[in-house]
């Protein structure tokens, strides 16, 4: 019974977050040394504000290119230019915990900002500096619905970390109560038996 209750318990207390690190190495249809259109990819659309409003996956560590990926082989590219906008397929609000960027083709450093709106509502912005190699640039926290990369020329991305909306995840304190309350029905029905 002891057993029982111990893994209700800890059932009620594990969260159900989903993050994900998207490495832009499984996208399907890539290939070695090449190119193309990421459009829709681990559940969230890649646009940009330019261009067929379109972000690239690219081979960056081929032989082709050789800049190198912080894991992997592929990054996102802005090729033409312009922000890249990221909003999750189908709708719904996220959090942005961080990514990986330089700058592509300029080799020099570039300055813009990251931002995060909700519901057309600009709610976080952070100025950004890329160089000639990957640095990390951390997340902001608060729930958005869209992520605009919006820095000068043209960057690569690896390693964006995005999650679900802090409102979709329950919190340690709900689950562990819950998890107390059924422990005590069980212990409540044993005891009438």
């Amino acid at each position: 019974m002891k057993k029982t209750l111990l893994a209700a318990l800890l059932c009620a207390c594990t969260g159900a977050s989903q993050a994900a690190v998207l490495t832009f190495d499984d996208i399907p249809g890539a290939r070695q040394d090449g190119y193309g259109a990421i459009g829709t990819y681990a559940g969230y659309s890649f646009g940009a504000t330019v261009f067929e409003n379109r972000m690239d996956w690219i081979d960056s560590a081929g032989a082709l290119y050789g800049r190198g990926a912080v894991s992997g082989s592929f990054t996102m590219v802005n090729n033409y230019g312009g922000a890249a906008v990221i909003r999750k397929d189908g709708g719904g609000s996220f959090g942005f915990s961080g990514m990986w960027a330089e700058n592509w083709l300029n080799f020099e450093t570039s300055s813009g900002s990251i931002q995060g709106f909700l519901d057309g509502q600009l709610v976080w912005t952070q100025d950004v500096t890329l160089g000639t190699a990957f640095g990390r640039i951390d997340g902001i926290a608060g729930d958005i619905d869209e992520l605009r990369l919006d820095i000068a020329g043209n960057f690569l991305v690896d390693d964006l970390e995005l999650n679900d909306a802090a409102g979709e995840v329950p919190e340690p304190a709900s689950g562990a109560l819950l998890g107390l309350g059924l422990a005590g029905l069980l212990l409540r029905r044993r005891a009438r038996r």
